[in-house]
């Protein structure tokens, strides 16, 4: 073992913590992030806001593991723009811990109902969004690999 800190990408191939894998993820995160506490303060209602950022974190994301799948006339940019876009920046968008909080709070008020419900609808709106992401993503790919045949 040489002590360096290795991990797989989205594609399985290994690779080193390295600051070209690091820096995206990280402007990325902060990016989302501070969408996402933009749209919390503008909406000011957790579970609109929650179903509003993980919604649309799944459904870019959705659309990004698709356009940006096998080889493609971007190259090397592919994998620095998953890294940058889907770890980081929806990464940094969606969030499983405050949806976990909130439904464990309500919970924990005695109110088993609601949390279930907003459960249900967060979680078909995710599943939703990633369908019609993948979709979009194929049509763009395909259109675009059309382009580039042309």
């Amino acid at each position: 073992m040489t002590g360096r800190r290795t991990g797989r990408t989205v594609t399985g191939r290994r690779t080193h913590l390295t600051a070209p894998v690091l820096v995206p993820v990280a402007i990325g995160t902060a990016a989302g992030a501070l969408v996402r506490a933009g749209i919390e303060v503008w909406v000011g209602q957790a579970v609109i806001s929650l179903t509003i950022v993980n919604t649309a974190g799944s459904l870019l994301l959705g659309f990004l593991v698709a356009w940006l799948a096998g080889p493609s006339a971007l190259g090397q940019r592919a994998g620095r723009l998953r890294l940058l876009l889907g770890t980081g920046f929806c990464g940094g968008l969606t969030t499983y811990s405050t949806f976990a909080a909130l439904l464990a709070a309500r919970a924990a008020s005695g109110d088993f109902l609601a949390p279930l419900l907003i459960a249900l609808l967060i979680f078909a709106c995710g599943l939703a969004a990633a369908l019609v992401g993948l979709l979009a993503g194929r049509a763009f790919r395909r259109r675009a690999s059309e382009a580039d045949s042309s």
